[in-house]
């Protein structure tokens, strides 16, 4: 039995271990540009312990952004509650400030994962994480839900797990119109942007029933800088990643524009 249990610990680390080598390699290489040959070279392990874990790396990217989205979670849970809101209307407004603030001190982490979420082999994968972060979302929200109205934060008395589901519908059409707009997939105006996100927040405050509605938190030069800057973000990426490309298609080239003319 307790050999059984630390091979189980062994296995868990080896895991977690590929997840961290995987999301080196996707900040800085691109997960386009990263292979399953990379990550088994740098941890120096075999192909086969990397597909007992892993049936694919689309198997691998898709477990990455779970395990990141539950460690956001939680570290966003944990600094609400070292802030004792209270209630469930004040729990709401940290969750909103604590997340923006969030968004724009990891553009990097944002950019990856959205441009291999977008790529267009990878709709299969995409389908399946957004049912996946639906049915998440929904938990988490109808849990906050039933508490706000049990607390009197929330008038609206419906099943909190069916206005669980109309925020969240609402809320990813929204998502989806920032995704394209930051990986530079349409030209949507950035004012539209921000009426549209505080256009979603009153709606959002409306379906809950709150009696004195929550003021929209972010200005709007706030929240139009954050998504420009994570469009800039995606612009420089996709510039290095195309220099480097060319680098190693072109060498001699490459080594001739840092050094000077070759004789």
């Amino acid at each position: 039995m307790e050999k059984q249990n630390l091979n189980k610990q062994k296995g868990k680390e080896r895991k977690d271990d590929i997840l961290g080598c995987a999301k080196n390699f996707f900040f800085t290489k691109g997960y386009e540009s990263t292979s399953i040959h990379d990550i088994i070279d740098e941890l120096g392990i075999a192909k086969g312990t990397f597909y007992h874990h892993f049936n694919s790396k689309e198997e691998l990217l898709m477990e990455l952004i779970k395990t990141l989205s539950d460690e956001l979670t939680r570290n966003l849970l944990e600094s609400v509650a070292e802030r004792k809101p209270k209630n469930t209307l004040d729990k709401l407004k940290l969750i909103h400030e604590l997340h923006f603030d969030w968004v724009q001190q990891n553009p990097e982490m944002i950019f990856f994962f959205l441009k291999a979420i977008y790529l267009p082999e990878n709709l299969i994968l995409k389908s399946n994480l957004e049912k996946e972060m639906i049915k998440r979302d929904i938990a988490f929200l109808s849990d906050l839900i039933r508490e706000g109205q049990q607390d009197g934060s929330f008038s609206n008395k419906m099943p909190p797990v069916f206005l669980a589901e109309m925020i969240v519908a609402m809320g990813n059409v929204q998502n989806e119109k920032f995704a394209l707009y930051m990986l530079g997939l349409n030209d949507t105006d950035p004012d539209l942007i921000f009426e549209n996100e505080k256009n979603s927040h009153d709606l959002f405050s409306s379906i809950l029933g709150i009696k004195v509605p929550i003021e929209f938190p972010f200005p709007k030069e706030e929240m139009i800088a954050a998504a420009e800057n994570l469009r800039k973000f995606s612009r420089e990426f996709e510039k290095q990643q195309s220099n480097k490309n060319n680098a190693k298609r072109n060498p001699l080239k490459s080594s001739n524009s840092k050094g000077g003319k070759a004789k």
